[in-house]
């Protein structure tokens, strides 16, 4: 999963890669539909450089030209991100300074000190995950995809 929270209190649509290059109707029946969630298919059903590539040009981007506009702003953006080693790709990088962005990529290996997802979302996704009441009909994969 990729998610990307903003100083001005909104989220950008997160994306999911999933090991199916089809989803499985359990997640739109159960809300998970391609207007609040951007899937992406990955073998391993884990995110690499391209399908993080794929989220940036389709939902990342995208929403800092729609935020811009919106707030009738052309200067420099700052993205802060983790270690997630997609995040230092080249190409990325390449779009970001094409972009007006600044990228800031904080220290590796230091998630439960100064990261913010980590501290203020992930750590409470992960402690309320096992918690979260789920048709347990479903499959394994889709109740993993739904608590997340």
């Amino acid at each position: 999963m990729v998610v990307g929270i903003c100083a001005d209190g909104t989220a950008i649509k997160p994306g999911v890669a999933i090991p199916r290059k089809t989803v499985e109707l359990e997640l739109f029946d159960a809300g998970y539909t391609r207007d609040k969630v951007s899937f992406t298919y990955q073998e391993n059903g884990f995110y690499d450089t391209d399908a993080f590539m794929q989220w940036a040009i389709e939902q990342l981007f995208p929403d800092i030209q729609m935020k811009r506009r919106i707030h009738n702003y052309d200067g420099e953006a700052l993205l802060i991100l983790d270690g997630f080693g997609p995040h230092d790709c080249d190409d990325f990088l390449d779009m970001c300074t094409d972009e007006g962005i600044i990228v800031f990529l904080l220290a590796p290996h230091t998630s439960d000190q100064c990261q913010p997802l980590d501290i203020g979302i992930f750590s409470v996704q992960k402690g309320k995950m096992p918690r979260m009441s789920v048709d347990p009909d479903l499959s394994a994969q889709i109740i993993q995809l739904i608590r997340m």
